[in-house]
Protein backbone atom coordinates (compact mmCIF):
# COMPACT_ATOMS: atom_id res chain seq x y z
CA UNK A 1 0.00 0.00 0.00
CA UNK A 2 1.56 3.00 -1.06
CA UNK A 3 -0.79 6.14 -0.56
CA UNK A 4 -0.49 5.54 2.55
CA UNK A 5 -4.51 6.85 3.19
CA UNK A 6 -5.56 4.77 6.02
CA UNK A 7 -9.00 4.19 4.89
CA UNK A 8 -9.82 8.01 5.26
CA UNK A 9 -9.15 11.32 4.08
CA UNK A 10 -8.14 13.62 6.14
CA UNK A 11 -10.03 16.07 7.59
CA UNK A 12 -8.32 19.03 8.71
CA UNK A 13 -4.30 19.69 8.95
CA UNK A 14 -1.86 18.72 12.02
CA UNK A 15 0.79 21.64 12.83
CA UNK A 16 3.70 21.85 11.37
CA UNK A 17 5.96 19.99 13.77
CA UNK A 18 3.66 16.93 14.05
CA UNK A 19 3.44 16.21 10.17
CA UNK A 20 5.94 13.67 8.79
CA UNK A 21 4.14 13.34 5.76
CA UNK A 22 5.63 9.90 3.51
CA UNK A 23 7.40 11.04 0.32
CA UNK A 24 8.94 7.59 0.36
CA UNK A 25 8.93 3.77 1.00
CA UNK A 26 9.56 0.24 0.46
CA UNK A 27 7.38 -2.32 -0.10
CA UNK A 28 6.98 -4.94 2.45
CA UNK A 29 8.80 -7.28 0.05
CA UNK A 30 12.21 -4.82 -0.59
CA UNK A 31 11.57 -3.87 2.92
CA UNK A 32 12.34 -7.67 4.01
CA UNK A 33 15.38 -7.70 1.38
CA UNK A 34 16.83 -4.67 3.02
CA UNK A 35 18.59 -3.72 6.05
CA UNK A 36 16.29 -1.69 8.71
CA UNK A 37 17.87 -0.03 12.03
CA UNK A 38 17.10 2.33 14.91
CA UNK A 39 17.99 3.12 17.66
CA UNK A 40 15.70 2.38 21.57
CA UNK A 41 16.59 5.38 23.45
CA UNK A 42 15.74 7.98 19.87
CA UNK A 43 12.89 6.16 19.40
CA UNK A 44 11.28 6.50 23.08
CA UNK A 45 12.41 10.00 23.04
CA UNK A 46 10.57 10.92 19.58
CA UNK A 47 7.52 8.87 20.56
CA UNK A 48 7.26 10.75 23.50
CA UNK A 49 7.82 13.93 21.79
CA UNK A 50 5.28 13.43 19.59
CA UNK A 51 2.24 12.36 21.82
CA UNK A 52 0.71 15.95 21.21
CA UNK A 53 -2.75 15.63 19.81
CA UNK A 54 -2.75 11.97 20.17
CA UNK A 55 -3.62 11.38 23.71
CA UNK A 56 -6.87 12.47 23.41
CA UNK A 57 -8.07 10.01 20.98
CA UNK A 58 -6.73 7.21 22.08
CA UNK A 59 -8.28 7.47 25.21
CA UNK A 60 -11.63 7.90 24.18
CA UNK A 61 -11.33 5.01 21.57
CA UNK A 62 -9.81 3.16 25.33
CA UNK A 63 -12.81 4.27 27.08
CA UNK A 64 -14.82 2.57 24.52
CA UNK A 65 -13.25 -0.28 23.92
CA UNK A 66 -13.59 -1.00 27.53
CA UNK A 67 -17.27 -0.19 27.86
CA UNK A 68 -17.61 -2.91 24.97
CA UNK A 69 -15.50 -4.99 27.04
CA UNK A 70 -17.60 -4.47 30.29
CA UNK A 71 -20.97 -4.58 28.90
CA UNK A 72 -19.94 -7.77 27.39
CA UNK A 73 -18.39 -9.21 30.60
CA UNK A 74 -21.77 -8.71 32.44
CA UNK A 75 -22.99 -10.92 29.64
CA UNK A 76 -20.59 -14.10 30.09
CA UNK A 77 -21.13 -13.50 33.94
CA UNK A 78 -24.84 -15.37 32.91
CA UNK A 79 -23.00 -18.07 31.16
CA UNK A 80 -22.24 -21.68 31.85
CA UNK A 81 -18.59 -21.41 33.27
CA UNK A 82 -17.21 -23.23 30.42
CA UNK A 83 -19.38 -21.70 27.47
CA UNK A 84 -17.94 -18.34 29.15
CA UNK A 85 -14.51 -19.37 29.01
CA UNK A 86 -14.28 -19.47 25.25
CA UNK A 87 -16.91 -16.06 24.89
CA UNK A 88 -14.32 -14.75 27.18
CA UNK A 89 -11.06 -16.28 24.93
CA UNK A 90 -13.37 -14.77 21.19
CA UNK A 91 -13.73 -11.55 23.08
CA UNK A 92 -10.22 -10.74 24.21
CA UNK A 93 -9.32 -11.59 20.55
CA UNK A 94 -11.48 -9.26 18.93
CA UNK A 95 -11.01 -6.74 20.94
CA UNK A 96 -7.39 -7.03 20.72
CA UNK A 97 -7.69 -6.88 16.75
CA UNK A 98 -10.09 -3.68 16.83
CA UNK A 99 -6.93 -2.59 18.78
CA UNK A 100 -5.87 -2.28 15.23
CA UNK A 101 -7.22 1.14 14.92
CA UNK A 102 -4.29 2.76 16.74
CA UNK A 103 -2.14 2.21 14.40
CA UNK A 104 -4.57 4.14 12.34
CA UNK A 105 -4.33 6.75 14.56
CA UNK A 106 -0.27 6.71 14.65
CA UNK A 107 0.11 6.01 10.81
CA UNK A 108 -2.07 9.06 10.14
CA UNK A 109 -0.73 11.25 13.20
CA UNK A 110 2.83 11.14 12.24
CA UNK A 111 2.31 11.10 8.12
CA UNK A 112 0.38 14.65 9.17
CA UNK A 113 -2.66 13.29 7.73
CA UNK A 114 -5.36 15.29 9.99
CA UNK A 115 -8.12 14.89 12.38
CA UNK A 116 -8.22 11.19 14.36
CA UNK A 117 -12.16 10.08 14.64
CA UNK A 118 -13.70 7.59 16.16
CA UNK A 119 -14.76 6.45 12.50
CA UNK A 120 -11.00 6.49 11.19
CA UNK A 121 -10.67 4.24 14.51
CA UNK A 122 -13.16 1.85 13.29
CA UNK A 123 -12.14 1.99 9.62
CA UNK A 124 -10.39 -1.35 10.27
CA UNK A 125 -13.50 -2.97 10.15
CA UNK A 126 -13.35 -3.73 6.61
CA UNK A 127 -9.88 -5.89 8.05
CA UNK A 128 -11.51 -6.85 10.73
CA UNK A 129 -11.30 -10.69 9.85
CA UNK A 130 -7.59 -9.88 9.07
CA UNK A 131 -6.95 -9.11 12.57
CA UNK A 132 -8.89 -11.28 14.60
CA UNK A 133 -7.00 -13.72 12.56
CA UNK A 134 -3.57 -12.72 13.17
CA UNK A 135 -4.35 -11.96 17.05
CA UNK A 136 -5.83 -15.83 17.10
CA UNK A 137 -2.62 -17.02 15.93
CA UNK A 138 -0.80 -15.14 18.16
CA UNK A 139 -2.28 -15.94 20.80
CA UNK A 140 -1.98 -19.37 20.20
CA UNK A 141 1.50 -19.65 19.64
CA UNK A 142 2.55 -17.52 21.93
CA UNK A 143 0.85 -19.86 24.63
CA UNK A 144 2.26 -22.89 22.63
CA UNK A 145 5.75 -21.26 23.61
CA UNK A 146 5.08 -20.22 26.53
CA UNK A 147 3.94 -23.76 27.97
CA UNK A 148 6.43 -25.27 25.51
CA UNK A 149 9.10 -23.50 27.46
CA UNK A 150 9.00 -19.15 28.19
CA UNK A 151 11.88 -18.43 25.67
CA UNK A 152 10.04 -19.81 23.04
CA UNK A 153 6.55 -18.24 23.83
CA UNK A 154 8.98 -14.61 23.86
CA UNK A 155 10.41 -14.79 20.83
CA UNK A 156 7.60 -15.75 18.78
CA UNK A 157 5.70 -12.77 20.76
CA UNK A 158 8.09 -10.31 20.39
CA UNK A 159 8.51 -11.49 16.24
CA UNK A 160 5.15 -11.19 15.60
CA UNK A 161 4.69 -7.94 17.27
CA UNK A 162 4.58 -6.14 13.99
CA UNK A 163 1.95 -8.29 12.60
CA UNK A 164 -0.98 -5.64 13.62
CA UNK A 165 0.47 -2.72 12.21
CA UNK A 166 1.80 -4.34 8.99
CA UNK A 167 -1.76 -5.67 8.09
CA UNK A 168 -3.43 -2.15 8.79
CA UNK A 169 -1.03 -0.25 6.68
CA UNK A 170 -0.91 -3.32 4.09
CA UNK A 171 -4.45 -4.74 3.65
CA UNK A 172 -3.81 -6.47 0.70
CA UNK A 173 -1.61 -8.83 2.53
CA UNK A 174 -3.65 -10.66 4.18
CA UNK A 175 -3.31 -12.64 7.60
CA UNK A 176 -0.22 -14.94 6.83
CA UNK A 177 1.88 -12.53 4.46
CA UNK A 178 1.40 -10.18 7.60
CA UNK A 179 2.30 -12.33 9.83
CA UNK A 180 5.06 -13.80 7.79
CA UNK A 181 6.04 -10.10 7.55
CA UNK A 182 6.40 -9.30 10.79
CA UNK A 183 8.33 -12.14 11.70
CA UNK A 184 11.07 -11.73 8.89
CA UNK A 185 11.32 -8.39 9.62
CA UNK A 186 11.52 -8.01 13.03
CA UNK A 187 14.02 -10.85 13.26
CA UNK A 188 16.34 -8.76 11.59
CA UNK A 189 16.44 -6.38 14.61
CA UNK A 190 14.65 -8.99 16.91
CA UNK A 191 16.95 -8.12 20.64
CA UNK A 192 16.69 -4.18 19.61
CA UNK A 193 12.80 -5.17 19.03
CA UNK A 194 12.97 -7.06 22.50
CA UNK A 195 14.89 -4.48 24.45
CA UNK A 196 12.39 -1.65 23.21
CA UNK A 197 9.25 -3.91 23.79
CA UNK A 198 10.80 -4.50 27.33
CA UNK A 199 11.94 -0.91 28.14
CA UNK A 200 8.28 0.65 26.82
CA UNK A 201 6.43 -2.26 29.21
CA UNK A 202 8.03 -1.06 32.42
CA UNK A 203 7.64 2.49 31.47
CA UNK A 204 4.21 1.62 31.11
CA UNK A 205 3.62 -0.49 34.56
CA UNK A 206 5.42 2.39 36.35
CA UNK A 207 3.60 4.90 34.61
CA UNK A 208 -0.07 3.20 35.48
CA UNK A 209 0.65 3.30 39.60
CA UNK A 210 -0.46 6.48 40.11
CA UNK A 211 -3.71 5.17 39.58
CA UNK A 212 -3.43 4.72 36.08
CA UNK A 213 -3.19 8.87 34.92
CA UNK A 214 0.25 8.27 33.54
CA UNK A 215 -1.97 5.72 30.97
CA UNK A 216 -3.15 8.77 29.09
CA UNK A 217 0.71 9.78 28.69
CA UNK A 218 2.49 6.21 27.91
CA UNK A 219 0.24 4.19 25.97
CA UNK A 220 0.08 7.12 23.16
CA UNK A 221 3.98 6.67 23.55
CA UNK A 222 4.04 2.73 23.40
CA UNK A 223 1.77 3.25 20.25
CA UNK A 224 3.85 5.71 18.32
CA UNK A 225 7.14 3.76 18.91
CA UNK A 226 6.41 0.93 17.43
CA UNK A 227 4.96 2.53 14.11
CA UNK A 228 7.81 5.00 14.32
CA UNK A 229 9.41 1.59 14.23
CA UNK A 230 7.59 0.32 11.73
CA UNK A 231 8.19 3.08 9.34
CA UNK A 232 11.83 2.86 9.88
CA UNK A 233 11.52 -0.88 8.22
CA UNK A 234 9.79 0.34 5.48
CA UNK A 235 12.13 3.47 5.18
CA UNK A 236 9.46 5.59 5.28
CA UNK A 237 10.21 9.17 4.86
Amino acid sequence: MTENNIYAAPTSDLSPDRSFPATHRRTIDEAIEERYDFSVSDTISESFGAISGLKMPVFLASLLLFAISFVVGIIIAFLPETAGAGVEFGLNVIISALGGGYYVYTLNHLRGRGKLTIESFFSVSTILSTLILIEFIVWVLGIIGIMLLILPGIYILVALSFAAVIAVDNPELGTVKSIAASFKLVNKQWFKVFLLELLLWIIVLISAIPFGIGLIWTIPMYLLAKTIVYRKMIAEA
